[in-house]
């Protein structure tokens, strides 16, 4: 049972939910090519169904952990809701889920493909029989629905959080939309419902070093606090994949 913690800023209506940690080893069926910068991923298993996925929650992410040369997965052992890696010497990343379909007991994920890091090499050679081992989440925070105007900041692998931001339930807001990646088109974004319109900025810039930096310059002001929007950055890491 997740576990409902104060708001973290009670103006701001933010608050946290936590969750019961687990650990989960899903199969790939199905590989989608999104673009030549991104594939989908689909996987599957009974415990998808427990995952937790709720709205306004669009920051959330899971530790992917990736297998071996041989294809096996080893995930911790929780025990008093706490990971025990033991000898564990593999590989995990943070990842956004995209989309979960308890329905059908799958789970989406979104990956930049490349060949210099072990997550991108995963995502390229990903296909349907592969296992990925999944942890968490571990908690989840919840952004008030009710901001007349929201800006959201991502970089190329925080496309799919911008995404899933996209696609929440009830949109009903101006959106300010700054992503910054090394292709023109490198995702494809839902378009929200009517009842929001949407500036989109997007940027093309093939340094990924550079990326932080040009976002902070075309990030809209902060206003006044009785007229600040929502501001998200949806993720931004500070170096690329080793």
């Amino acid at each position: 049972m997740s576990t409902a913690v104060a708001p973290a800023d009670p103006r701001r209506g933010v608050s946290t939910v936590l969750h019961p940690l687990a650990a989960r080893v899903l199969d790939v069926v199905h590989v989608e090519d999104l673009s030549p910068l991104m594939r989908r991923v689909v996987l599957k298993g009974d415990q998808v169904a427990s995952l937790p996925f709720l709205p306004w929650a669009a920051t959330d992410h899971i530790k992917i952990v990736l297998p071996d040369a041989d294809g096996h997965v080893a995930v911790p052992r929780i025990e008093d809701g706490r990971a025990h890696w033991d000898d564990f010497t593999g590989i995990t990343r943070d990842y956004t889920v995209r989309t979960v379909k308890t329905v059908t007991n799958e789970l989406t994920l979104d990956g930049v493909v490349h060949a210099h890091g072990p997550a991108g090499r995963w995502f390229l050679n990903a296909a349907p029989g592969a296992r990925l081992g999944i942890l968490g989440p571990r908690g989840s925070h919840l952004y008030p629905p009710g901001y007349g105007h929201s800006i959201l900041v991502a970089d190329e692998t925080a496309l799919p959080a911008l995404g899933r931001w996209l696609d929440q339930p009830g949109l009903r807001t101006h959106l300010t939309v700054i992503a910054v990646a090394s292709t023109p088109d490198p995702y494809p974004l839902p378009q929200p419902g009517r009842r929001s319109t949407v500036n989109w900025r997007p940027h093309v810039l093939s340094d990924p070093l550079k990326r932080g930096s040009l976002l902070a310059q075309r990030s809209p002001k902060r206003s006044a606090p009785a007229r600040a929007p929502m501001t998200c950055s949806c993720g931004l890491p500070e170096r690329p994949e080793p």
